[in-house]
């Protein structure tokens, strides 16, 4: 009859262990998780804003920056882009803006951040495609990940959202 209460026990040690886990998560808010450095190839940033503009930046390892800023559309026929613009950043800058994403564990991040108890906020979407550093450069092994922010974002996200839009020279 012990050994069965001891089981039980443990039984239920376990599973309440595991669904505080799984509800909770295994991370509080803004807590770093481990560092996975990657050779960074592309990032791409969104943002749109409720019933307003959004804007895309796309930077590629190369130093070409890209950015489109253009309006949310609602009617049929109307210009979806308001303006564009190229630039370039210098190896350096790159090496700056990659080193940023990797100290701030851009591929530890979840997939989702969402407040949706806010209705008009604003949402982000920060696309990376790399390759693990220890990796073959010329492996065709390229891993991409997307994070989506809505209204809320962790801080360490922010920072390379800034660093970002510095870039492109948009704020």
């Amino acid at each position: 009859m012990k050994k069965l209460i001891l089981f039980l026990a443990i039984v239920l040690l376990v599973f309440f262990s595991w669904w505080f886990f799984i509800k909770v998560g295994m991370f509080p808010n803004n807590a770093q998780p481990a560092k996975q450095n990657m050779n960074i190839h592309s990032i791409t940033l969104e943002e749109n804003s409720f019933h307003s503009n959004g804007f895309k930046i796309e930077i590629d390892r190369t130093g070409d920056v890209n950015y489109e800023k253009y309006k949310i559309m609602f009617k049929e026929g109307e210009d979806r882009i308001l303006s564009t613009s190229d630039t370039n950043i210098n190896s350096a800058e790159w090496e700056q803006l990659t080193e940023l994403i990797n100290q701030n564990n851009f591929w530890s991040l979840d997939d989702r951040y969402e407040d949706k108890s806010i209705l008009d906020g604003t949402s982000y979407v920060l696309t990376i495609g790399g390759l693990p550093s220890s990796a073959d450069p010329t492996l065709s092994d390229l891993s991409i990940k997307s994070v989506y922010c809505y209204a809320t974002c962790p801080d360490y996200m922010r920072v390379v959202i800034s660093s970002i839009e510095e870039i492109a020279n948009i704020n």
